[in-house]
């Protein structure tokens, strides 16, 4: 009958109601960071050239006057080249040399343009996840009736069975 009585009693007990609280926190943060460095610039750049020539130039004629019937033959070598032939006429040559100065200018101009541009990208991410759990146990009213009430009952059998052998003894006693 007591393991009745206890087990009875604990079964009471733990019925008592129970509050839960779960948090869970997640902080997520991304940072991004651009940075640009930009490049410009340009060159310029003169070039000029003269030259001086002197050209030779060389003319030479040959001209026939007829004069009779009975051919002549001839060879007339100029500059590596023969010339052969066969003429009734008089041959004339003449030589001509003329000499000219040219004068040439050149000039260039360059103008280079250059642009560089570099980018740099960064993201970063965090991410922090914080659990919280909380639980507290309530018992119900009626729990605490009955624990009241079984303390209470433990207490008057208590009390009389102390009150039966202390009485008893006393009454022996005297």
């Amino acid at each position: 009958m007591r393991k009745f009585i206890w087990i009875s009693l604990l079964f009471i007990l733990s019925c008592g109601s129970r509050k839960a609280e779960s948090q869970k926190e997640v902080i997520k943060e991304t940072k991004s960071e651009q940075s640009t460095t930009e490049i410009k610039g340009s060159t310029n750049s003169e070039l000029s050239e003269k030259t001086l020539l002197d050209i030779f130039e060389n003319n030479m004629n040959l001209g026939i006057k007829p004069i009779g019937d009975i051919p002549a033959k001839f060879i007339f070598i100029h500059n590596g080249q023969k010339i052969e032939g066969e003429t009734t006429g008089e041959l004339s040559f003449s030589n001509q040399q003329k000499t000219v100065n040219k004068k040439t200018e050149i000039t260039q101009k360059l103008i280079t343009t250059y642009q560089t541009k570099t980018t740099y990208k960064t993201n970063t991410t965090y991410k922090s996840v914080t659990k919280h759990k909380a639980t507290e146990s309530k018992w119900s009213e009626f729990a605490w009736y009955i624990l009241s009430a079984v303390l209470g009952m433990a207490f008057i059998i208590a009390i009389q069975v102390l009150w039966k052998t202390y009485v008893n003894k006393l009454n022996k006693i005297l």
